[in-house]
């Protein structure tokens, strides 16, 4: 799994190319899959140059990915689980969010990200199959991290550009070192990511979890519990969990 240059690697980024990708996973995994699809059709860059200056710019990301969703019309205010969710989520520590479709996972997060005085330090990234491609996942990952200020990340912006590099031991890193000297706490929501099966892709998820920097507050939201060092996190007093048992509805939201 996760040998995405057709030649060996696991994890590492293919020279750069152009293809059309319809945004979904397919084929192996580490590899994507090049299908015409017409209307909508998204052109992705893949590991290609810098298109200006210094920093590479994100061809072909989608910003609905990007995007907060915004809470369903008619939705139950659950101010109680939004205070709670703010009390437990501390920068350098994991919040994870685990429920199965149509407990509002999505719902109580943007609802929580719309209620926080620093809203526009929150960054979303929407998980689909498609984020398989370990280096499509993180190109998503640094440009939604690194909306708040473009230049912030250009390290590890030009590493994902470049041909031949291990994403796991050079773009992490390199991003783990531009997050720890941010000085204004970052928060970062990865929904459905449930999604993601490609070994490759949670090894380096797992790298940024034992890593945390202390600025940035990372929250998971899952149908499912994510391959990662949960018991550890435990122990170490960095994990906060939601589950079903937060997410009912109680006397008081009705």
């Amino acid at each position: 799994a996760g040998d995405l240059d057709g030649r060996g690697g696991a994890g590492r980024v293919r020279p750069p190319d152009v293809e059309k990708s319809s945004g979904r996973y397919g084929g192996r995994p580490g590899r994507s899959r090049s299908r015409s699809r017409g209307a909508g059709e998204v052109v992705r860059v893949v590991g290609g140059p810098p298109e200006r200056g210094d920093v590479p710019q994100p061809g072909g990301l989608l910003r609905t990915k990007l995007t907060v969703p915004r809470p369903r019309p008619g939705a139950l205010p659950r101010t109680k689980l939004i205070e709670h969710l703010s009390a437990v989520s501390a920068p350098g520590r994991l919040t994870l969010v685990v429920a199965g479709a149509g407990w509002g996972k999505s719902t109580l997060l943007a609802s929580w990200i719309d209620s926080r005085p620093d809203a526009d330090r929150h960054a979303w990234l929407s998980v689909d199959e498609g984020d398989n491609d370990i280096v499509r996942f993180w190109s998503y990952l640094v440009a939604a991290l690194g909306a708040h200020d473009p230049g912030s990340l250009a390290a590890s912006a030009r590493l994902l550009a470049a041909p031949g590099v291990t994403v796991v031991d050079e773009v992490v890193p390199a991003l783990l070192n531009e997050l720890s000297v941010v000085t204004e706490p970052l928060t970062l929501v990865v929904d459905d990511y449930h999604m993601l099966t490609n070994v490759e892709v949670h090894r380096s998820m797992q790298l940024l979890v034992e890593q945390l920097p202390s600025g940035l507050r990372l929250v998971i939201a899952s149908r499912t519990t994510p391959a990662l060092p949960l018991t550890r996190l435990r122990g170490q007093g960095r994990l906060a969990e939601l589950t079903v048992a937060q997410l009912r509805l109680s006397a008081s939201d009705a």
